[in-house]
């Protein structure tokens, strides 16, 4: 079994641990190699702070992390509270921990958990006479707390023969634990003088006392610039860390020249497709490199300071799209939020919907074998009916496709949803893109219509339409099942189908999925997560936010879900 996406993962992972989840939504992110995927998870009863390391790094600093989280009560005594993990183990190749989530979040920024710190230096720190078996026992626990696949570039750093060449000048040092992340930001609180300290994965054994000091003054904005020792010592911790993030975060730039989309667009199909939506001179072509050194091309289009960033069904890692959203931002300035629809990864809040992938055999045959008896008996049975009462007969169209079908198609969806589109046949077919059309006839009439798009070996259907006359004999279905024939005969292997709930969808072997939809604000929160707001203002959202976007119905069909009502 391949290693599953880890939002999957925390549903299993809680249900074993004997929790049913509510709703979960992702935590905030850090663009650093160590920082694993977190989770909010609501449950009948609890509420779980979840932990997924994946990569051998994150896995490396999470055990750290639940390690000494384990043993820190006998370090710190009665003097700080320690946040450790009510549940935590391997899964599926990864790693997890599980924490309650609290209802606080005091941030403290005063100097109180510093001389509760002090405290501990003066009763629990060893003073030691500096020497070469003291420096070599201070240099080997420090390293461990990097990975060991980086430990000797780092003994060739200039910083590190720095620091450890300052520290053997001195005379005497006291030693004790250094917990290497001590910021305001580690600790919370619910009073002024309690504390519960978090995040252990720096923790350090046998180390001179004062660096976590001069690390929470710095936090607050309070460096001590004269404590030379300790201003080199977080210069090279911080020169460690970039070299870890620099080799194991994702690698992501614009790519200008030519682009092969059939390898490194995933799935390469119309809506991830801008440059044919747009134009090629109109869109942003993002180069994507995992850290497992997948790659791909994901493509952006901006409108005013919207981005709508094609990423429908693409599968890359939760931090990969989590990096990428960053750095849009971060080199984007004049964006101020990213279109996103049917996205694997969640964000913050974005709205979860299902979507239906139909994945293709080689042949008829084969088909029929993936569905229910009662659907190939339905098939059959009103693909004859129609041939007996009528004269039935279904033409494939291929790129032109007669304006006299796009017309009846308009008439059919005014009908059936009180649609209109308020444009012309030629502007339809290029703003969706349509390449190919299924037609059924019935006695020379159009009946049905089910409109593709084909890029290569994959199919979008951008609508399947019928004359409600003819409903009682399932056109609809009849020409769905036609399509897909057609399809398998000319080695289309994909089918994307969007959401919705639609017989022909569940019934004819397509795999549902969840995916999600909204749009991610420059402030790092999904529009999805301020539904208040949005239902006093939705005139004004719709006018701010739906405007500029192209694929206007398809917006507006967010903001109405997102809001519970019409517009």
């Amino acid at each position: 079994m391949g290693k599953l996406r880890s939002k999957k993962m925390i549903y299993q992972i809680l249900k074993n641990e004997g929790f049913k989840i509510n709703h979960v939504r992702t935590d905030i992110f850090k663009d650093t190699s160590r920082w694993s995927n977190k989770y909010i998870c609501e449950c009948e009863d609890r509420k779980i702070y979840a932990v997924i390391a994946q990569t051998t790094t994150q896995k490396f600093y999470l055990k750290r992390s639940v390690d000494w989280a384990l043993k820190a009560p006998e370090i710190y005594k009665d003097k700080f509270r320690i946040l450790q993990p009510f549940a935590y183990g391997e899964y599926n190749d990864s790693f997890y921990a599980l924490y309650d989530c609290r209802d606080y979040n005091y941030k403290h920024r005063s100097i109180i958990p510093v001389k509760k710190l002090e405290s501990l230096y003066l009763k629990e720190s060893e003073t030691v006479v500096v020497s070469e078996r003291v420096i070599e026992r201070i240099k080997e626990n420090f390293l461990q707390s990097f990975p060991e696949v980086y430990r000797e570039r780092i003994i060739k750093l200039e910083d590190f023969k720095k620091y450890f060449h300052e520290l053997s000048k001195l005379e005497t040092v006291d030693i004790w634990f250094e917990h290497g992340d001590f910021t305001f930001n580690n600790l919370s609180s619910e009073s002024e003088d309690e504390f519960e300290l978090m995040d252990y994965e720096f923790f350090r054994e046998y180390q001179p006392c004062g660096f976590d000091r001069f690390d929470y003054y710095s936090s607050i904005g309070e460096t001590d610039a004269t404590d030379s020792l300790n201003v080199l010592k977080q210069k090279l911790i911080n020169e460690i860390n970039e070299i870890i993030d620099k080799e194991e975060l994702p690698q992501i730039s614009i790519q200008k020249d030519h682009v092969d989309y059939d390898s490194m667009v995933r799935p390469n199909f119309i809506h991830n497709r801008l440059d044919i939506k747009y134009g090629l001179e109109n869109v942003i072509n993002f180069h994507v490199i995992e850290c497992d050194r997948k790659k791909f091309v994901i493509q952006g289009y901006i409108s005013g300071d919207i981005m709508e960033l094609a990423v429908w069904l693409t599968p890359i890692q939760q931090r990969t799209f989590n990096y990428l959203i960053s750095y849009i931002f971060n080199h984007f300035p004049k964006v101020s939020f990213l279109n996103v629809m049917y996205s694997k990864n969640d964000y913050k809040g974005l709205s979860a919907d299902n979507h239906w992938v139909n994945i293709l055999p080689n042949n008829e045959g084969d088909y029929l074998k993936t569905l229910g008896k009662k659907t190939r008996y339905n098939r059959k049975y009103y693909y004859n009916k129609l041939d007996n009462d009528f004269r039935l007969e279904i033409k494939r169209f291929h790129d032109k496709i007669d304006n006299s079908i796009i017309r009846k198609y308009f008439e059919f969806k005014l009908s059936t949803y009180g649609t209109n589109y308020h444009l012309t046949p030629d502007e339809y077919v290029r703003k969706y893109a349509i390449t190919d059309a299924d037609v059924l006839y019935l006695n020379g009439e159009i009946a049905g219509i089910n409109l593709l798009s084909i890029i290569g070996d994959k199919a979008y259907l951008e609508n399947l339409t019928y004359d409600l006359q003819y409903r009682s004999y399932s056109v609809g279905t009849v020409l769905y099942y036609i399509s897909i024939v057609n399809l398998i005969n000319d080695g289309i292997r994909e089918l994307y189908l969007a959401d919705g709930e639609y017989e022909y969808k569940s019934r004819f072997g397509a795999i549902e999925e969840i995916a999600f939809n909204g749009l991610i604000q420059k402030d790092g929160f999904s529009l999805q997560s301020v539904p208040g707001a949005m239902k006093r203002n939705i005139k004004q959202v719709i006018k701010r936010v739906v405007r500029p976007i192209s694929e206007i119905e398809i917006i507006e069909r967010i903001i109405i879900k997102i809001c519970g009502g019409g517009v």
